[in-house]
């Protein structure tokens, strides 16, 4: 599950909370998600896609987990940073 997620972010033209609970039930595994996101270098995804739609994944992945009281954990922030820098939106981390 967590690499359709991830493959989805990646080639999805605007991933929206909408579309993410219709596609994916349960918010599954943060961290493997990010951490793929952080990896993915694919030619026909801009880094800005991947770094937009794995923002929208995190917050998302916080509003419909199960225990949605308890937060990311801090590799969750950590890998969210790596598409957010190649992509230079570190503006977009504090929205």
């Amino acid at each position: 599950m967590p690499q359709r997620i991830s493959h989805y972010l990646a080639h999805h033209p605007r991933a929206t909370w909408e579309a993410l609970s219709t596609a994916f039930p349960t918010a599954d595994q943060v961290d493997v998600v990010l951490l793929s996101l952080a990896k993915h270098r694919h030619s026909s995804s801009s880094p800005e896609l991947v770094a937009r739609n794995a923002l929208t994944f995190f917050y998302w992945a916080a509003s419909s987990s199960p225990s949605s009281s308890i937060p990311h954990s801090l590799r969750a922030y950590y890998l969210l940073v790596h598409p957010l820098s190649r992509a230079a939106l570190f503006i977009n981390l504090h929205a």
